[in-house]
C-alpha cells in the first residue's frame, strides 16, 4: 500500500485512487440498474422476461446474490 509523503503527492495519489475505483463503481451501478430494471413502470420485453424469472425466490437468489459481476 503506498502513502502520500508530500503535498505535491496528494493529486496524482487522488487519480490512481480514482482510476481504480471508478470501473467498479461503474459496475456496481450498472449491476443496479440491470436489478432495478424489473420495479419499473415502463419495461422493455427483455426486462419483462427478466422480471418474470424474478418471480421465483430461488432465481432472485440466484442473480442478486452474488458479486461476481465484480470480476467482469
Amino acid at each position: 500500500m503506498q502513502t502520500i509523503v508530500a503535498a505535491s503527492e496528494v493529486e496524482p495519489a487522488l487519480l490512481r485512487f480514482e482510476a481504480a475505483r471508478l470501473p467498479v463503481g461503474r459496475r456496481i451501478i450498472e449491476r443496479a440498474r440491470h436489478l432495478g430494471a424489473y420495479l419499473q413502470a415502463s419495461q422493455t420485453s427483455e426486462e419483462r422476461a427478466r422480471s418474470q424469472r424474478h418471480g421465483i425466490p430461488e432465481a432472485v437468489l440466484a442473480e442478486t446474490a452474488v458479486l461476481d459481476f465484480l470480476r467482469a
